[in-house]
């Protein structure tokens, strides 16, 4: 389940409620960060946009990529990686 946010004004109310569902449930985000790191890097500012998707697809340290080209169509590469 996600937290609307236009229905949480109050950003106490909203934090609130991200902490009664559970941070990792809200968003991949709010993860704890000495178990998984997440970055959104948004295409614009990536100049070769197809060798750094190559890239990330054949670094074996990242377990999950997100890209505009996904069924998803994430708007940003979204990269997640694991912190064994």
């Amino acid at each position: 389940m996600l937290v609307e946010f236009a229905r949480y004004p109050d950003k106490q109310e909203m934090l609130k409620e991200v902490y009664r569902q559970g941070p990792s449930k809200v968003s991949k985000h709010c993860a704890d960060f000495r178990q998984l790191n997440v970055i959104d890097i948004a295409p614009s500012s990536v100049s070769n946009k197809a060798a750094f998707h190559r890239a990330l697809l054949n670094n074996s340290k990242i377990s999950r990529v997100l890209d505009p080209w996904t069924p998803s169509k994430d708007p940003v590469f979204h990269i997640e990686i694991p912190q064994h």
